[in-house]
C-alpha cells in the first residue's frame, strides 16, 4: 500500500466516522423531549413560540388565551422547562449542536457544526408565559419556591415568582436578603430576578434591592441597582443609597450607578457626578458625561 493510498484511507475513516456521529447526533435531538402537553392542536412549546412572536401584540393574541387557559397539570410542564439548562434551546440546530459540540471536540474540530438563528431558549419562552399567566400561575409556587434553592434552576424561578408578584415575591425577597448560608455559590441570582417585579409589587422589593445595595457580593449589588429603575416614583427611598455607591471599590458598581443615575433623571445626583467628572479612569469620565448630559437637559 502507498503513502497516498494510506492517506485516502485514513481521510474516508474519518470521513465515516464523523457522518456516523452526525447521524448519532441527529437521532438523539429529535429523541429529545417534546414540546409539552398538546393544547388546542399545538404543543405548549408551540404556543410559547408563538407568543413570543406575536411581540408587544402578545398580550391579545390567540397565543395568549391557550396560555391563560392552562390547568395545573399544563402548568407543571411549563415549570419543568424552567428547570431545564439555562441556555437550551428548542431550535433543532442547537439541541443537534449541543450533542455533537463534545464529540467534534474530542476527534479536534472546533465551532459549531450547524448555524443557529433562534436565540430564545425554553426558559425565555416559559418566563414568557408566566408573564402572561400572572397570578394565575399561583399553582406553580411551591414547585418554583423550590427551584430557588438550587442553584441551576435559581434564576429561572426567582424571575417566574417575580412575574407572579405578590406574596410569592416573599421567598425570593428572604433568601436575597437572609444572611445565614443559601448553600449556593452565589446569591446573584436572586437580585437578577427581582428585576421582573412589577412597580405596583414596590413595597415589597424596593426595601430588598435597597439592602442589596450593601450586599458583600459585588453582583448583588449591580443587579439590584439595575433592578431599581424599574420603581420610579420611589427615588426618595432608593437614590440616596446609590449616590452613596458612586464611592465604591468595585468598578463596575460605580460604572452601573452612574449609568442607572442618568437614566432616572434625578437632577439631584449632578454635583455628585460633576465631583467625579476628573477620576483618572477615563471609561468612568465617559459615563459621568452621559450621564449629566441626561441629567442637564
Amino acid at each position: 500500500m502507498t503513502r497516498g493510498d494510506f492517506r485516502r484511507r485514513r481521510l474516508l475513516g474519518w470521513g465515516a466516522g464523523i457522518a456516523a456521529l452526525v447521524a448519532i447526533g441527529v437521532g438523539i435531538a429529535f429523541s429529545l423531549p417534546a414540546g409539552g402537553p398538546r393544547i388546542r392542536g399545538g404543543s405548549l412549546l408551540s404556543w410559547l413560540q408563538r407568543l413570543e412572536a406575536a411581540g408587544e401584540m402578545g398580550h391579545s393574541s390567540e397565543a395568549a388565551e391557550v396560555i391563560r387557559s392552562l390547568d395545573a397539570e399544563q402548568m407543571g410542564a411549563l415549570a419543568e422547562m424552567l428547570e431545564r439548562d439555562w441556555s437550551a434551546s428548542p431550535e433543532l440546530s442547537h439541541r443537534i449542536n449541543r450533542v455533537l459540540d463534545p464529540i467534534l471536540q474530542f476527534v479536534g474540530i472546533r465551532g459549531q457544526w450547524f448555524a443557529e438563528t433562534d436565540r430564545n431558549t425554553y426558559c425565555d419562552l416559559a418566563l414568557g408565559g408566566i408573564r402572561i399567566l400572572g397570578t394565575n400561575a399561583a399553582p406553580m409556587v411551591p414547585r418554583l419556591v423550590q427551584d430557588l434553592k438550587v442553584w441551576n434552576t435559581s434564576y429561572p424561578a426567582a424571575s417566574a415568582l417575580s412575574m407572579i408578584g405578590g406574596d410569592a415575591l416573599l421567598p425570593v425577597v428572604a433568601m436575597l436578603t437572609n444572611t445565614a448560608p443559601t448553600g449556593l455559590p452565589y446569591r446573584w441570582p436572586f437580585a437578577c430576578g427581582l428585576q421582573a417585579a412589577s412597580p405596583a409589587d414596590a413595597g415589597i422589593v424596593v426595601p430588598a434591592l435597597v439592602q442589596a445595595l450593601q450586599d458583600p457580593e459585588p453582583e448583588v449589588q449591580v443587579f439590584a441597582t439595575q433592578g431599581l429603575k424599574t420603581f420610579r416614583g420611589h427615588e426618595r427611598e432608593f437614590v440616596p443609597a446609590i449616590l452613596r455607591n458612586l464611592g465604591s471599590p468595585v468598578s463596575r458598581v460605580r460604572l452601573i450607578s452612574i449609568e442607572i443615575l442618568g437614566e432616572l433623571g434625578w437632577k439631584e445626583a449632578i454635583p455628585h457626578l460633576q465631583r467625579l467628572q476628573s477620576d483618572p479612569d477615563p471609561h468612568f469620565r465617559d459615563a459621568v458625561k452621559v450621564a449629566l448630559q441626561r441629567l442637564e437637559r
